[in-house]
């Protein structure tokens, strides 16, 4: 198995792609259950990453998900959400299709996990609905406060 990236420019070192090829040099799916994976920017920030198949067209990876769409805030993620090859909503293995944060002095300060009609869900890898986090002086998580669908 081989792995190719491809980047925005030499300059920025922003990666655009990356490609699995097996011994042959033939387009190879690797564990993650897809061959590609692109990576669409506005400007530098990321806006998505596309899961390909074998034949260069979007593919379901192991998660169950084709496309990632991220929004920002800043530098920070404000939102994540997961498409099939439709862009369509999807719930990803964890059980959720929207990660919403909000950050407080550049440090994320809430999660909340909604499914694919908007409605609140505790995903499987996480403890809550909605997660609270404080920090300390130095940046340090001091407290998580776990919260249901009901707040």
């Amino acid at each position: 198995m081989r792995a190719e990236y491809t980047y925005q420019s030499l300059k920025s070192g922003t990666l655009k792609s990356e490609r699995y090829y097996d011994g042959n040099g033939n387009p190879a799916l690797v564990d993650g259950g897809y061959a590609a994976v692109e990576y669409v920017y506005a400007g530098d920030v990321m806006r998505e990453k596309q899961f390909k198949g074998t034949d260069g067209q979007l593919t379901l990876n192991s998660d169950g998900v084709a496309i990632i769409e991220y929004y920002y805030t800043l530098s920070n993620v404000k939102q994540e959400s997961f498409y099939d090859t439709q862009r369509r909503p999807v719930l990803s293995s964890a059980g959720y299709h929207q990660g919403n944060y909000t950050y407080k002095d550049g440090k994320k300060a809430t999660e909340t996990f909604v499914d694919t009609e908007g409605n609140p869900v505790n995903p499987s890898s996480k403890k809550a609905v909605t997660t609270e986090y404080a920090y300390d002086k130095n940046g340090r998580i001091t407290q998580e406060t776990y919260l249901g669908a009901q707040g």
